[in-house]
């Protein structure tokens, strides 16, 4: 309920700025609520092609990441948690994979909370 301004001296203020203060308090969509859960697959975020420098070095791996995502959809926080390899072609993997998911867009969800999710991104080379 919009009591926020109902403290206030009415005395202190003309009318109509009190009730202009009123309905813009009351305007405001309520704060979300509802939990959202997301996955890759409802996304834009197709896995990226075996980079160059990886397949060069025959890498291979998984590269598994956590990720948060808003209620426009976009993507607020991305970490690696469990890395594809130590080598520098393995380090190409994951960065391809941070960068892929940092760029992906979800569907909105308006009024749900942020939801956190994972994602496991296999790189297998084939013969």
């Amino acid at each position: 309920m919009c009591t926020s301004l109902q403290a206030w001296p009415r005395t202190a203020l003309p009318a109509w700025v009190f009730l202009t203060a009123l309905l813009a308090a009351c305007a405001s969509p309520p704060a979300p609520t509802q939990p959202r859960s997301v996955s890759v697959a409802e996304g834009k975020c197709a896995q990226p092609p075996y980079p160059a420098e990886a397949r060069s070095t025959g890498a291979e791996g998984v590269t598994t990441l956590s990720f948060d995502v808003n209620a426009e959809g976009r993507v607020t926080r991305v970490a690696i948690v469990e890395a594809s390899g130590t080598s520098t072609g393995h380090r190409a993997l994951d960065a391809l994979a941070l960068e892929t998911l940092q760029k992906c867009v979800f569907p909105p969800a308006p009024g749900f909370l942020p939801a956190s999710s994972r994602v496991a991104y296999s790189w297998r080379l084939q013969n």
